[in-house]
C-alpha cells in the first residue's frame, strides 16, 4: 500500500514540464526522493536558469530541507547532477529508476559551488 501511495503521491505532485528528457530526468528524481527520503510527501520544483535546468525536491510545505539537482541532456537523455549535499546523500548511485522502468544517468556536477547559494535562493523565496 504505501508503494501505491508512493507512485500515486509522484504522479500527484509531479512539476510542470520543462522539456523532452529534461522534464523525463526531473520525474526520475521526484520517483526517487518518493522512494528513498522517507517524507510522506515530496514536491520537486524546477527552474530554467540561464539555459540551464534546475530541480529542487523537499517536503511538502518545508522548502529549508532538500536537494538541489541540475538536470541535463546528452544524446537526447537526460542526465542527473546532484549540486547540494542533500541531493547527494539522497541520489549516490550511477543511475536512478526512470519513470518508464528505464535507467537515468548520475553524474558528479561540474557547476560553480559559488553558484550554489543563489541557485537554493530561487527555490526558497
Amino acid at each position: 500500500m504505501k508503494t501505491l501511495f508512493a507512485a500515486a503521491a509522484a504522479i500527484l505532485f509531479t512539476s510542470p514540464a520543462i522539456a523532452g528528457g529534461i522534464d523525463d530526468g526531473a520525474s526520475a528524481i521526484e520517483l526517487h526522493f518518493v522512494k528513498t527520503s522517507g517524507w510522506s510527501a515530496v514536491v520537486c520544483d524546477t527552474e530554467e536558469l540561464n539555459d540551464r535546468s534546475f530541480v529542487y525536491c523537499h517536503p511538502v510545505l518545508n522548502t529549508s530541507v532538500g536537494g538541489l539537482f541540475e538536470v541535463t541532456e546528452r544524446d537526447g537523455k537526460p542526465v542527473v547532477h546532484p549540486v547540494t549535499g542533500k541531493a547527494k546523500q539522497y541520489v549516490n548511485a550511477e543511475s536512478i529508476e526512470a519513470m518508464d522502468g528505464g535507467r537515468i544517468a548520475v553524474e558528479e556536477w561540474g557547476g560553480n559551488p559559488a553558484e550554489i547559494s543563489a541557485l537554493i535562493d530561487v527555490f526558497q523565496s
